[in-house]
């Protein structure tokens, strides 16, 4: 038995965004604060992940706050030749303030403004919890990444703009939210998908946490931003006319169209799949897909 329509319609709606404005104002007035640690290093608070996508559903738990600071930046070279690389190297100094420095003054400052208790370090990111009535917030420390596709001087060079941080272990991670959020207004316009991006990506969103809680497949090989990339990929004249037909076109392009080596990152600029940790194993992108295809067929 298919999914009814109506089930699925439920699934597309956006969760309550009124708690996720509020945790996060209180985030931005904590650093932006003149009195703060940060406040010197003129920082970009901004929101990123499904409640800066509005792609957020019922229950999503934690809203993601980058700090990012451009006094400071990190560089990808890989696409300079040497003299360009040398070039690069000649117009910039070595920074004295690392992002370790960084992230421990973000931290300073969230646990001066709200307690100790309150704050508390993770792998990727600073959490912020409010107590109860308030989401939680992930707060990342980063610093402007560029990558490079030319430099001959200060004035004649390109480079594509992202941000830049690392885990406990040391690993960097790059990202590109500020594309990813204009790309994702740009699919779910008037002249690309009508507005059915989004609702589409709550849609597949709430299935995989059916198959999570059925225990067809592990939250954790299908997080919200590969789910929302995967269905990024799919063509624009896929999404429309029932949430029914949208989902069963999509699911079928993935099982049987799709070329893994052709997905981007909803940034357009990473690749899908891969092995770095802001990428997607094909492997697990196909149990997703299975159990699509499955909880369509089962239904009960």
């Amino acid at each position: 038995m298919a999914i009814p329509e109506s089930q699925l319609v439920t699934w597309s709606g956006r969760g309550a965004i009124t708690n996720s404005t509020a945790s996060y104002n209180s985030v931005r007035t904590a650093l932006l604060a003149p009195q703060s640690r940060t406040a010197s290093r003129n920082p970009d608070v901004f929101l990123q992940g499904s409640y800066a996508n509005a792609t957020n559903i019922f229950g999503d738990s934690d809203v993601d706050v980058v700090v990012l600071t451009d006094t400071v930046f990190f560089k990808d070279v890989s696409a300079l030749d040497a003299n360009q690389r040398q070039l690069q190297v000649n117009a910039h100094s070595a920074a004295t303030y690392g992002w370790a420095d960084f992230r421990a003054d973000v931290l300073q400052t969230l646990r001066a403004y709200y307690g100790n208790g309150r704050v508390s370090e993770r792998d990727r990111c600073i959490k912020v919890d409010f107590g109860q009535g308030r989401i939680a917030a992930d707060v990342i420390p980063a610093f402007q990444h560029k990558k490079y596709g030319y430099f001959y001087s200060g004035v004649l060079q390109s480079y594509t703009e992202g941000i830049e941080f690392r885990n406990r272990a040391g690993v960097p991670i790059v990202n590109f939210p500020k594309q990813h959020i204009s790309n994702g207004e740009a699919k779910n316009a008037t002249g690309r998908t009508n507005g059915w991006f989004k609702g589409t990506v709550r849609m597949f969103k709430n299935a995989r946490n059916r198959l999570t809680q059925d225990r067809v497949i592990v939250g954790d090989i299908c997080t919200s931003y590969f789910i929302e990339c995967l269905v990024y990929n799919a063509p624009d004249d896929l999404f429309g006319g029932t949430y029914q037909g949208t989902f069963t076109k999509i699911v079928d392009y993935w099982a049987y169209t799709v070329h893994p080596d052709q997905c981007v990152c909803q940034n357009g600029i990473t690749p899908l799949f891969g092995s770095s940790l802001v990428q997607w194993k094909i492997p697990e992108a196909a149990q997703l897909v299975q159990g699509l295809r499955t909880l369509w067929l089962n239904w009960t």
